[in-house]
C-alpha cells in the first residue's frame, strides 16, 4: 500500500485549482460545470483520499476512484482543456488499486471518461488521442512503480531474513564459543588441580588405611609415618593451589601474560622462599589468548622442575620478542644438569612427565623447547630453559572444537 502525505493532498487540490482557473480563462462562455466537477473532485480528495488510500480495495476506495473518474469525465465535458487534471487523476486511480489488474481497469473508465467527455464538446478524433496517450502514459509508469515497489519489498524481506540467518549464525557461534570455553577449562582443570586432588586423596586414604591397620592389630601409631604422609598431604595441597591460581590467571583478561607471570612468581617465591626476577623486554605484547595460555603453562613447569630438582636461591624470567617469535627463558643459579650438560635419566619418555607435557603443548603452538646450562645468573652453573612460540601460530589444543592431546597435568615434572 502506497501512503499518501499532506504534500499529495495539497497537490491534488492545487491542481484542480489551477486546472479550473485555465478553463474559466480560455473557455467562453464560463465552463461552470467544469468548475463545479473540478471543485467537487478536490473536496472529495479532501474528505475520502487519505482514507481511500489507507483502505484499498475496499467499497470506499473503489466508491472514491469512482468519484474522481466521473469528476474527470464531467469537467472534461465542459472544457476539454480540463484534461490536464489526468496528471493527479491517474495516480490517484494507482493508489486506491489492490492489485495491477484492477488498476488497469480503473485506467482503461478513465480513458473513457476522458474520451466521452472531451468528444461530447469538441472534437472525437482528438478525445480519442488524448485518451489513449494518456492512458498508455499511465499505464507504462503505473507499471514501472509498481515493479520498483515489488522489487524493494522482496529486497526488504530478504535482507530481513539475511539479518535473522546472521542472527542465528551469531547465536550459534556464541554458544559454540561458550562450549568450547567449557570444554577448555575442563581440560585445563582436569590437567592440573583434579590430578593433585586426586594424589591428595589417595595419600589420605593410604593414611586411613594404615591407622586402621595398626588399630586392629592392636599396635601404637606410627609417627614417623603419620609425619611423612602429613608432608606428602601438605606437598600435594600445596601444589594444588599453585596450579589454581595459574590457572585463574592463565584466564585472566587477554593481553596479561605479564600481569599472570607476576602473580605466578609472587606464589612461588612466597611458597619456596626462593626468589625469583621478572623482566619483560618485548616490544609487541600482542599475543592471543590461546598463546598466553601456552607459555603461562611451561613457565608453571619450569618453576615446578626448579622447586623438585635444582636447589637454587634464584630464579630469572624473561619474556623477550623476535620479528617472528616470543620467547620466554627461566633460568635458575641451582646444581645445573648432568654430566656433559645431559638432561636427568629421570627425564627420560615415560618417566618424567612435565618436560614431555610441556614439548607436547608446544609441538600443538609450533614452538620449540631448547634446555641447557645456565647464562651466567649466579656463579653457578644452573639450568636454563627456553620456550619459542611463533607469533602467528596459535595453538590447536586450544582452538575452539579441537580436543587436546594428554598434557602433564601436575607440576612435579623432573628436567
Amino acid at each position: 500500500m502506497l501512503l499518501i502525505s499532506r504534500w499529495w493532498d495539497a497537490g491534488v487540490v492545487a491542481a484542480a485549482v489551477l486546472v479550473a482557473a485555465l478553463a474559466v480563462a480560455t473557455t467562453e462562455p464560463t465552463p461552470w460545470v467544469t468548475v463545479t466537477a473540478l471543485a467537487a473532485l478536490a473536496v472529495a480528495h479532501v474528505l475520502l483520499g487519505r482514507r481511500a488510500v489507507r483502505a484499498e480495495g475496499t467499497a470506499l476506495a473503489y466508491g472514491y476512484a469512482a468519484i474522481v473518474v466521473v469528476c474527470v469525465g464531467v469537467a472534461c465535458a465542459g472544457a476539454p482543456i480540463a484534461a490536464m487534471v489526468q496528471m493527479v487523476a491517474y495516480p490517484v486511480i494507482w493508489m486506491v488499486s489492490p492489485t495491477v489488474r484492477v488498476a488497469l481497469g480503473w485506467n482503461a473508465a478513465m480513458a473513457l471518461a476522458v474520451f466521452v467527455g472531451t468528444g461530447w464538446t469538441g472534437d472525437w478524433t482528438d478525445g480519442l488521442l488524448t485518451a489513449l496517450l494518456s492512458c498508455a502514459m499511465s499505464v507504462m509508469v503505473g507499471l514501472w512503480i509498481t515493479r520498483m515497489a515489488t522489487y524493494g519489498a522482496e529486497r526488504d524481506a530478504l535482507i530481513a531474513e539475511l539479518r535473522a540467518t546472521q542472527d542465528s549464525v551469531a547465536a550459534l557461534e556464541r554458544q559454540a564459543g561458550q562450549d568450547a570455553e567449557r570444554e577448555r577449562v575442563a581440560r585445563e582443570i582436569h590437567d592440573t588441580i583434579a590430578q593433585s586432588l586426586t594424589g591428595l586423596v589417595m595419600v589420605a586414604q593410604r593414611a586411613q588405611r594404615e591407622a586402621a591397620q595398626r588399630e586392629a592389630g592392636g599396635e601404637a601409631p606410627d609417627a614417623a609415618r603419620g609425619a611423612e604422609n602429613l608432608a606428602v598431604i601438605a606437598e600435594l595441597a600445596t601444589e594444588a593451589l599453585g596450579e589454581a591460581r595459574a590457572l585463574v590467571a592463565g584466564y585472566s583478561r587477554g593481553g596479561a601474560l605479564t600481569e599472570s607471570l607476576a602473580r605466578l612468581a609472587e606464589g612461588f617465591e612466597r611458597e619456596t622462599g626462593v626468589r625469583v626476577t621478572l623482566t619483560d623486554e618485548r616490544v609487541d605484547r600482542a599475543l592471543s589468548r590461546e598463546q598466553e595460555v601456552v607459555l603461562l603453562r611451561c613457565a608453571q613447569e619450569s618453576l615446578a622442575n626448579v622447586r623438585k630438582h635444582a636447589r637454587a636461591s634464584h630464579v630469572l624470567v624473561r619474556l623477550t620478542d623476535t620479528p617472528a617469535a616470543t620467547a620466554l627463558t627461566v633460568t635458575d643459579d641451582g646444581v645445573g644438569l648432568g654430566p656433559d650438560g645431559a638432561v636427568p635419566s629421570s627425564c627420560a619418555p615415560g618417566e618424567g612427565r612435565g618436560l614431555p607435557g610441556m614439548r607436547q603443548r608446544l609441538a600443538l603452538a609450533g614452538g620449540t623447547l631448547e634446555i641447557g646450562a645456565g647464562d651466567g645468573v649466579s656463579p653457578r652453573e644452573g639450568t636454563r630453559v627456553r620456550v619459542s612460540l611463533p607469533h602467528a601460530v596459535v595453538a590447536p589444543a586450544e582452538a575452539p572444537g579441537v580436543a587436546a592431546p594428554p598434557v602433564e597435568p601436575r607440576a612435579e615434572a623432573v628436567r
